[in-house]
């Protein structure tokens, strides 16, 4: 499952016009910021657990 599929599910509003991306420099990683809606601490927890599992993501701030 993708990020983008991840988040989705929890701001079905998110689009990629709301989204960044900047490589490391090394140009090993590539950061990713999602601009999105959240209705509460525990839909943060889900979200957060749910793209820790997701092998594509490393870090999750």
């Amino acid at each position: 499952m993708t990020v983008m599929q991840i988040l989705l599910k929890y701001d079905p509003s998110l689009s990629l016009a709301k989204t960044s991306e900047r490589m490391s420099r090394e140009g090993k990683y590539t950061s990713i910021t999602f601009q999105f809606f959240a209705q509460g601490e525990q839909q943060l927890k889900s979200m957060f657990a749910e793209l820790k599992n997701c092998s594509m993501v490393r870090l999750v701030l």
